[in-house]
């Protein structure tokens, strides 16, 4: 008696499992992507300029302490790429966040030149950068960080009216 009397060979499941494991990753990137707010567009932006770098190098700019505009340009020359489109990018998106009449050039406009900047890149790299989930673990990471904390603000809270 072999395996395939009982239901046929499993190999074909285990292919379509990695096949959908290695789709879902840039699906899941163009998803948070297409929502097209400003945060979104800076998220993709970073994360496929941390993708394309080898691994471990991608920590240069993790400190909360960078603005907008030094990590974006610290990824970029960390990657290679021209840096002009992604400091205007950095610039409207900065303008987004703190000023009142958010900026003079709107964010989705430098994004897509910043993302033409960005496409100058080999086409091999790009597309082990579009495969490649570092970026998508880091956003979970931080969620799940945000996430905690705000149960504990949420539980000390409680304790401490429940203690009156």
């Amino acid at each position: 008696p072999s395996g395939e009397e009982a239901g046929g060979p499993a190999w074909p499941l285990l292919v379509l499992a990695a096949a959908l494991l290695v789709a879902a990753v840039p699906l899941t990137k163009e998803a948070l992507r297409a929502r097209g707010r400003p945060e979104d567009l800076y998220r993709d932006l970073t994360g496929r300029l941390r993708d394309v770098l080898p691994p471990g190098k991608s920590a240069i700019a993790d400190s909360p302490a960078l603005t907008p505009t030094e990590r974006l340009l610290l990824l970029a020359g960390a990657v290679g790429i021209e840096e002009d489109p992604m400091r205007e990018f950095a610039l409207a998106y900065s303008g987004y966040l703190y000023s009142a009449n958010a900026g003079s050039r709107p964010v989705s406009s430098a994004y897509w030149e910043a993302l033409r900047a960005y496409e100058r890149l080999p086409r091999w790299r790009r597309a082990l950068g579009a495969a490649n989930p570092a970026s998508l673990l880091a956003r979970a990471k931080r969620g799940a960080a945000a996430w905690t904390t705000h149960l504990a603000k949420a539980l000390r809270g409680r304790v401490h009216r429940y203690r009156r």
